[in-house]
């Protein structure tokens, strides 16, 4: 794979891309003969991967300094991807496929997010204990209430999810 496309960050950039590019319906290819991940990759931009590697170096320096990922920072951090892709606050349901922004919202970006980095500290060796860990993914993903957005940005209407 050519750097042009992100070798290095191929994985970041699919996952970018799935955060930004809608799901087809179950069962459905909009895009023809071409497979939805390859779409959703090709259309991830170097600025999209910089910012998500952006939020997910912030969430780790503030967990390992707090112990708690400064959710707000991380959202601001995002804020150029859900800007530039007009990213839907919330999802929601969508039981007939017609969704045309259908599995993507904030609320997923901002999971992928704190995946990657709580992926990143396991594999650095952040945690003494799988106990450690577990007490990391309870405190920094059992709240009951979805972050706020962005300070300053601008939000695009809530849609369908996955």
């Amino acid at each position: 794979m050519p750097d042009s496309l992100g070798a290095p960050n191929a994985a970041l950039r699919a996952d970018v891309g799935h955060e930004t590019y809608p799901d087809p319906a179950f069962g459905q290819r909009p895009w023809g003969d071409r497979i939805n991940w390859d779409v959703q990759f090709l259309l991830a931009t170097s600025a999209d991967v910089s910012a998500m590697r952006g939020a997910i170096d912030l969430a780790k320096a503030s967990s390992r300094q707090s112990g708690t990922v400064d959710v707000a920072g991380v959202m601001n951090a995002l804020a150029p991807i859900i800007n530039a892709h007009s990213i839907p606050t919330a999802g929601g349901p969508d039981p007939g496929g017609t969704d045309p922004r259908r599995g993507n919202s904030q609320q997923d970006l901002l999971l992928t997010t704190m995946g990657w980095a709580f992926g990143e500290l396991v594999r650095e060796d952040a945690f003494k204990t799988t106990a450690d860990a577990a007490a990391w993914l309870e405190r920094n993903l059992g709240a009951e209430t979805p972050p706020a957005p962005p300070t300053g940005q601008t939000q695009a209407p809530a849609s369908g999810g996955d």
